[in-house]
């Protein structure tokens, strides 16, 4: 049978002359099939396949040959689906290979074909391979330095998965949280930490009960494990430990996880422990052959010896690792490393073969147009020279530096501000060394022979000015704080005396008004002695005794703010508690709060509180309710506060322009502008109401 399947993709696959660097001998072992390839589109589908995974596995170049010779068998037959694959999985393998310029080519002309098949037929395979390309460009996009133009495509992808009519909820689901770590993925280049975990959180909240994709639940919680760890949040710890038990039968996804936990041994300065997590990736990166692995993790063991100031342990692994990038032509890379050695060399003082490296590694970022690379190696370069006193090659690679840094966009500028600062150290004397030589030993004579003959004069008419500026700026400082001082003082006078207006009138001034009618309506009564009365006034006292322990509340907060120490979940079980344990409400509270990302501060806390707390007050008095929900949610824009009733409701305008009933309202949107926030009334008679108000902490 295997020898039936060659025989018969023999058929297919020649002539083979027109795929450069690939042959018949490089690919045949890969259609070693048991099962027969009856047809060339058989044969064409199987390549793309195997490119596929062999791509996983590091095996680039088979991957590439693969593909190639896929497309041009479908290009000749005219199979659409087949140009659409290989093109796709190309663009795919040029990412790999960090050749993102191909890569967008290769993977934008498979979108364009995808998108074709879906017009012919709408079918939720054909919507679902869309929605993989755009993913695919999106990451082109974000490891190629072009992040902004990944959102849309990703948007774009979202809405197909969200609205097609015949995915089934499993299936959508499965492309939501591809597309979601993606974005998750864009958010950590943008320098985006926490809109970055709020990708990876919804995707994991996708997860079904039986989890059919556990690589996407491992996926979300390693990323966001690296964020925790960047943040130096103590639950990285735990989220690696969970991902190291769960991940040891995926050997690559596990070298991952050590990878990722050596780096933040790295981060924390215990270098040699984090070499015994290398030397476990490197057995494991060669069990997988992925020799570009094999290279980056030697990259890595060199680095840990860098920071302990080891050189020659750190300039073997670096070799280590440039002759392991040679073989999978990681040029990049390759520049990356000869530029490491360069600096190795430089430290040990050994000029010569530093500029050697260097210059090799400045010719290969110039032939991919790396402008970033060339911009910190002609900076180097421009340090090696002007230090061997060879100031006019100094001179010009100083002003390559300007060159390539005036290419960087303005996110790459930020990047090379440490550059920058030790540049200025070193070659702008290299610089003035050409241009200004003679101007500055002249000049320096003249300056010398001039400052003789006005020193001392000079020292006793600076004195007097700076004590005579001295004294002006401090009188000047003086008066400038005392005014500030007055304002805010002033201010904050102002704000607690709002503060205190506002709690007389939630807490206070309602119940008051309430029993001074209770009062008015039932004196006649008492006066004539009926029974019923007695029970009124019994009732009344209630009121009055809970309207005092609202007062000692009152005072406690303006003396101990002993609700600070309180989380904003326990702020509403407060209120629930409170309205509850009243006899005369027969309301159902409902409290939902999720877990926030960080700590509300005091006065947010506060005031959100007292915003839940007037809304709840107003539902237990007039609302006529039986059920209130105080709901706290958590998006990308921030935070959002629900709180709804299924009371009588109202008509908003009439109360808003009532000035005896509208200040409960006013003192809501006071204290909802105080937070930066937007508030929204839903209500009308009959039909409860709902307060929606979102903010950003």
């Amino acid at each position: 049978m295997k020898h039936l399947a060659i025989s018969l993709l023999c058929l297919f696959v020649l002539p083979f002359q027109a795929i450069q660097a690939c042959d018949f001998a490089s690919i045949q072992p890969y259609f070693s099939s048991e099962k027969p390839l009856k047809t060339l589109q058989d044969s064409i589908i199987y390549a793309t396949t195997e490119a596929f995974y062999l791509m996983l596995d590091g095996q680039l170049e088979d991957a590439q040959c693969l593909s190639m010779w896929a497309l041009e068998k479908s290009n000749n037959i005219s199979y659409t689906f087949g140009q659409a694959e290989s093109k796709t999985r190309l663009g795919s393998i040029f990412q790999k290979k960090e050749d993102f310029q191909q890569a967008l080519i290769y993977a934008r002309e498979g979108l364009d074909l995808r998108r074709e098949l879906m017009r012919k037929e709408a079918s939720p395979l054909n919507s679902s391979r869309v929605a993989s390309s755009l993913n695919n460009i999106a990451l082109i996009h974000i490891y190629g330095g072009r992040v902004e133009d990944a959102f849309p495509l990703l948007e774009e992808g979202l809405q197909i998965v969200r609205v097609h009519p015949e995915w089934t909820d499993s299936m959508s689901s499965q492309y939501q949280r591809m597309l979601l770590q993606t974005q998750g993925e864009a958010y950590i280049q943008q320098g985006r930490p926490d809109a970055a975990m709020g990708s990876f959180l919804q995707s994991l909240a996708l997860r079904e009960p039986e989890d059919f994709f556990p690589a996407f639940t491992q996926s979300a919680e390693y990323e966001l494990a690296l964020l925790y760890s960047q943040l130096d949040y103590p639950e990285a710890d735990s989220l690696f430990d969970k991902l190291e038990r769960e991940t040891k039968d995926d050997t690559a996804f596990f070298a991952m996880v050590l990878e990722a936990r050596a780096q933040r041994l790295v981060d924390r300065g215990k270098n040699a422990v984090a070499r015994n997590y290398y030397d476990k990736i490197q057995k494991l990166k060669a069990s997988l052959r992925d020799t570009l692995g094999m290279g980056l993790n030697a990259y890595n063991l060199a680095v840990s010896f860098l920071n302990e100031g080891n050189l020659k342990a750190a300039k073997s692994y670096f070799l280590q690792a440039k002759d392991l990038y040679q073989q999978q032509n990681q040029e990049r890379r390759l520049a990356e490393v000869l530029s490491s050695l360069g600096s190795v060399a430089q430290e040990e003082g050994k000029y010569e073969e530093a500029i050697s490296y260097l210059s090799a590694a400045y010719r290969l970022a110039q032939k991919h147009a790396y402008t970033l690379e060339s911009a910190e190696i002609a900076s180097s370069l421009a340090e090696v020279f002007a230090r061997t006193n060879q100031a006019d090659s100094a001179y010009i690679y100083e002003r390559r530096y300007r060159e390539h840094k005036d290419l960087l966009s303005e996110s790459e500028i930020s990047a090379t501000k440490i550059i920058e600062e030790n540049r200025r150290k070193t070659l702008r004397v290299a610089q003035a060394e050409k241009e200004f030589r003679w101007l500055f030993v002249g000049g320096l004579i003249f300056l010398l022979g001039l400052a003789s003959i006005f020193y001392l004069s000079y020292l006793n008419i600076d004195k007097k000015r700076k004590v005579a500026r001295k004294e002006a700026e401090y009188q000047a400082l003086q008066a400038k704080q005392n005014f500030e001082f007055m304002q805010v003082q002033q201010q904050g006078m102002m704000e607690e005396r709002k503060r205190i207006g506002r709690n007389l009138h939630d807490h206070i001034a309602g119940d008051l008004i309430v029993i001074k009618r209770e009062i008015e309506s039932w004196a006649d009564k008492v006066l004539k002695g009926e029974k019923a009365a007695e029970g009124h006034i019994s009732e009344m006292m209630t009121d009055l005794e809970k309207t005092y322990q609202n007062v000692r509340e009152l005072s406690q907060e303006m003396t101990e703010n002993s609700r600070e120490k309180l989380q904003i979940r326990q702020l509403f079980d407060q209120i629930k508690n409170r309205i509850e344990k009243d006899p005369s409400s027969q309301i159902e509270v409902e409290v939902y709060s999720v877990e926030l990302a960080h700590p509300l501060e005091p006065d947010l806390k506060y005031q959100l509180f007292s915003i839940a707390n007037e809304i709840a007050e107003n539902a237990r008095k007039s609302s006529g309710a039986t059920k209130l929900s105080i709901s706290l949610n958590q998006n990308e824009d921030g935070l959002n506060l629900i709180i709804e009733d299924n009371g009588k409701g109202f008509d908003l305008e009439k109360i808003e322009s009532s000035p005896d009933t509208g200040i409960g309202i006013k003192n809501i949107k006071e204290r909802v502008r105080e937070i930066k926030g937007t508030l929204l009334i839903d209500t009308s008679p009959g039909h409860g109401t709902a307060y929606m108000i979102d903010f950003n902490p």
